[in-house]
């Protein structure tokens, strides 16, 4: 047996899940699950003018609500379209034609009732996703907020000092320990421009690079630079990058703005900064800071994309732990 909503709050926690949902850019919501449609109404409370598409596999649910619960409410609702899909041929179709102002949503416990495993399990990883995204997104909002108020300026007033440099970018990946130590002999003509994973091996080997950069929203990563904060190396902080190292950085601080984030958007927009593409990764950050500030070469050091030597990093840098690369049977 199992709850399909609160035995004792019914219409607090639909409010609750529809609030969660909301997003004042969307205005058409695809949902599955109608439970009993708590959820639903209150989505058309928060916002009457969206459109809701619900999608439902389960007819012995349709039947319930419709004998238990005020599924009238639902169906006087004129942008709200109940869809019997046993075979989520519909709701495929439906996600293949999404718009961008339209938004997929799941009522989680109608999702414990597909019989069918495979369907079940794609969706559940929908859900999740969904989940981690709506938190990293809550993070980055707030991120950003405060780093634009904490950054001495923007990263683009360094064009200049890049421009027709070698820029040495350098990551985490196992080979970084055969090869670091040539970063000393690079001369003046070259940058070296660390992520905020090797900074502290670096300066175990007494190598200072001219910038190190950070993008993770997560707070868990300040603890690249826990105690390092004195070592005035100028950091390139992305805009949504944990709120810490901008805060409590004590060298110059310099702000990079990204594509597809929209506050960073308007903001480089009404200020006429650049914006760069990060790819999801603090090394992709890296190259088109390097393109785009127009670099004579671009040299990755310890970027390896691979296990190399069945380890995930190099010494002194992020967790190192062997790598099981075997093929599985």
């Amino acid at each position: 047996s199992m709850y399909l909503h609160s035995n004792n709050d019914l219409l607090g926690e639909g409010y609750r899940l529809a609030k969660s949902w909301y997003q004042i850019d969307k205005s058409h919501y695809i949902v599955y699950g109608l439970g009993f449609g708590y959820h639903l109404d209150a989505l058309s409370y928060i916002d009457n003018g969206v459109k809701i598409d619900v999608y439902e596999s389960n007819l012995d649910i349709i039947r319930l609500a419709c004998a238990y619960s005020d599924f009238h409410v639902l169906l006087r609702f004129p942008n709200m379209e109940i869809h019997y899909d046993p075979t989520f041929k519909e709701l495929v179709k439906a996600l293949e034609n999404m718009e961008e102002e339209s938004e997929f949503v799941i009522h989680y416990p109608s999702l414990q009732l597909i019989k069918d495993e495979s369907i079940k399990e794609k969706l559940e990883a929908y859900f999740v996703q969904y989940s981690s995204m709506k938190n990293q997104k809550s993070i980055m909002y707030s991120n950003f907020r405060e780093n634009i108020k904490n950054i001495d300026s923007n990263v683009d007033i360094l064009k200049d000092t890049f421009k027709n440099k070698d820029l040495y970018i350098v990551a985490a990946g196992p080979s970084l320990d055969k090869n670091f130590m040539q970063l000393k002999d690079i001369g003046d003509n070259g940058i070296i421009l660390a992520t905020g994973t090797v900074l502290r091996k670096l300066l175990k080997a007494n190598i200072r690079p001219d910038y190190f950069l950070v993008t993770d929203a997560n707070p868990r990563v300040y603890g690249q630079i826990m105690g390092l904060e004195d070592s005035n190396i100028p950091l390139l902080c992305l805009s949504t990058a944990y709120m810490g190292f901008a805060k409590k950085y004590k060298g110059k601080k310099y702000i990079i703005l990204q594509k597809d984030f929209k506050l960073a958007e308007s903001y480089a927009k009404a200020n006429l900064n650049y914006l760069f593409h990060t790819g999801g990764s603090v090394s992709t950050t890296a190259l088109d800071i390097g393109i785009q500030f127009e670099c004579k070469r671009i040299i990755f050091i310890g970027l390896d994309l691979a296990y190399s030597e069945n380890y995930a990093h190099a010494s002194d840098t992020a967790i190192r732990d062997f790598a099981q690369t075997e093929l599985l049977p």
